[in-house]
């Protein structure tokens, strides 16, 4: 885990990749929120279940778990929690979607369409 910033709400980002997160983090940073990071799904899970985690970003392809099943096992206890996935394979949005993930964004992503798919997930969530 590592935190960056602790102004605003927290966000989980899980990669793999060492670069995508910290990436990702930075836009995040940029619009306000505090940052975590989780390298596979099993780490998404552990993350949450410590802390007080509101937005999800979450890769697809993970070693140990993926990204999928963990936010299929997110959706089961925290329904409420807006979940974002990050895939390389467009082919892979509709199993992203029907397994509780509200918005699936193609890599590379910016600042711009993150926003966009962070408003979206939340609405879609409630929150």
């Amino acid at each position: 885990m590592s935190d960056t910033n602790t102004q605003g709400p927290l966000a989980l980002v899980v990669d793999d990749s060492t670069v995508v997160r910290r990436m990702v983090c930075a836009m995040l940073r940029a619009q306000g929120f505090s940052t975590c990071e989780a390298s596979d799904g099993i780490e998404l899970l552990e993350q949450v279940a410590r802390q007080d985690v509101e937005l999800v970003i979450t890769d697809l392809n993970m070693p140990h778990m993926d990204g999928l099943t963990a936010c299929r096992q997110l959706r089961a206890s925290r329904g409420e929690l807006p979940l974002i996935m990050l895939t390389t394979y467009q082919n892979q949005t509709n199993e992203a979607l029907a397994g509780g993930v509200n918005v699936v964004l193609i890599k590379p992503v910016n600042g711009q369409v993150l926003a966009k798919a962070i408003e979206q997930a939340r609405l879609a969530c409630g929150v």
